[in-house]
């Protein structure tokens, strides 16, 4: 059965088709519809955002909440099609989000001191975990060409990933050994 069937030779709904299955208080919503009628156009599908996408539960949640995927950051697109474990996603998610727990963040909630435990001089930031401490260093002086150092080293995090997206999916693995073994 289609919405045209329930409509009578007059144009109108055809009630006693409803009465029998529909309850009284949907049955007002419907009178609030015109029925359908080829002088009011064909039928199209809609949905938040046009009538030219194609429908799907993910359109329309971003549509909702106002996403705009010419916004995406491209480095994002790059870490989630890695092939490495999601672990290693997550670890890059934290960084990103400056939610990795250093002592430097600990510090801030009253937990511990800032200094990093290998140099004892130095705030452990993020960055410091991942790229300034001697032990991450040596770590990336044994894994990057001389090249590559130059530009991993200079610059904020999205330079060390983008980097690391170019060169290779496996020093993504080493970053999560650094962090293992820094934290």
């Amino acid at each position: 059965m289609t919405v045209h069937d329930l409509v009578d030779g007059n144009g109108k709904w055809n009630w006693s088709l409803f009465d029998s299955w529909i309850p009284a208080d949907c049955c007002k919503k419907i009178a609030a519809i015109l029925p359908p009628n080829d002088d009011y156009g064909g039928d199209e599908r809609v949905s938040i955002g046009g009538s030219t996408q194609q429908f799907s539960v993910a359109n329309i949640y971003n549509n909702l909440c106002g996403f705009n995927e010419k916004d995406v950051n491209t480095i994002w697109m790059k870490i989630w099609r890695l092939k490495v474990p999601e672990r290693v996603r997550t670890l890059i998610w934290l960084i990103f989000h400056k939610r990795l727990l250093t002592n430097s963040l600990k510090s801030k909630m009253g937990l511990y001191h800032a200094m990093c435990v290998f140099c004892g001089d130095v705030e452990e930031t993020i960055l410091h975990v991942m790229r300034d401490c001697p032990k991450a260093m040596a770590i990336w002086s044994s894994v990057l060409s001389v090249n590559d150092r130059g530009i991993f080293c200079v610059g904020e995090l999205q330079n060390m990933f983008t980097l690391l997206c170019i060169i290779t999916t496996p020093l993504l693995c080493i970053m999560e050994h650094i962090v293992l073994r820094a934290c």
